[in-house]
């Protein structure tokens, strides 16, 4: 009896280390199968999270590099409806918008430098922008009237000008005739001057003829009063 025991329980031991040895092995394939679908599971999302989020991430990143160097033609390939794909879709709309901005303050420039000053922005601005509308149009509307005064004062002068000129004209002809006057009045006074002096002259030889005339009378007087005398003795 004690042999049968003793041979039963080396049979159990053995079949019972024989489960406990197929448990081992089926555990072990389960765990290799379990760390190849970890790492599978792994690997997928490795290659996801660089499909999906890395690698938009690096594109939205270098095509939006070119703003640090001023520029806003940006290159943005990346389209997708995910959140990514959203994000893409606003910078792009947004350097857009700017750059529309920035062509029509370029556009105002241009005709200011040409000196068209009655120009305007060509749209509404939105957001923070509004109010560099706002300082624009305030610019382009001062510089224009400025320039409608400077017109308006340049149109004045040009007519005060156009008088001043007509008058010194008129200035110019009314001295050629008073010195024409002048001339005249000076050719009169040497015509009187001359006869002046001709007269002087006359009045000096009747002056002296008159002497002359006088001296003789009074030698005549001399002569009767002699004869008188004369004739008194008798």
């Amino acid at each position: 009896y004690l042999d049968q025991v003793v041979e039963q329980g080396t049979v159990l031991r053995d079949e019972t280390q024989a489960t406990m040895e197929r448990t081992t092995v089926t555990m072990q394939i389960t765990t290799g199968i379990c760390l190849l679908l970890a790492l599978g599971c792994l690997i997928s999302l490795i290659y996801y999270v660089f499909t999906r989020a890395i690698d938009p991430i690096v594109a939205i990143s270098k095509g939006s590099s070119v703003l640090g160097e001023g520029r806003l033609d940006i290159d943005l390939p990346y389209r997708s409806q995910n959140e990514l794909g959203q994000l893409a879709d606003i910078i792009r709309n947004s350097m857009a918008t700017i750059g529309g901005y920035v062509s029509d303050i370029n556009r105002i420039m241009g005709e200011l430098a040409n000196g068209n000053f009655d120009v305007s922005t060509s749209s509404d601005y939105i957001g923070d922008f509004r109010t560099i509308q706002v300082s624009v149009d305030n610019l382009t509307n001062m510089l224009s009237r400025a320039m409608g005064s400077i017109n308006a004062s340049e149109m004045k002068i040009s007519g005060n000008a156009e008088q001043l000129s007509s008058s010194a004209q008129s200035l110019a002809q009314g001295a050629t005739e008073q010195a024409s006057s002048v001339q005249e009045l000076a050719a009169t006074i040497d015509e009187i001057s001359n006869k002046v002096n001709q007269n002087a002259d006359s009045a000096r030889q009747a002056s002296k003829a008159a002497d002359c005339v006088s001296a003789k009378m009074n030698v005549s007087k001399e002569k009767m009063q002699q004869m008188t005398d004369a004739m008194g003795d008798i």
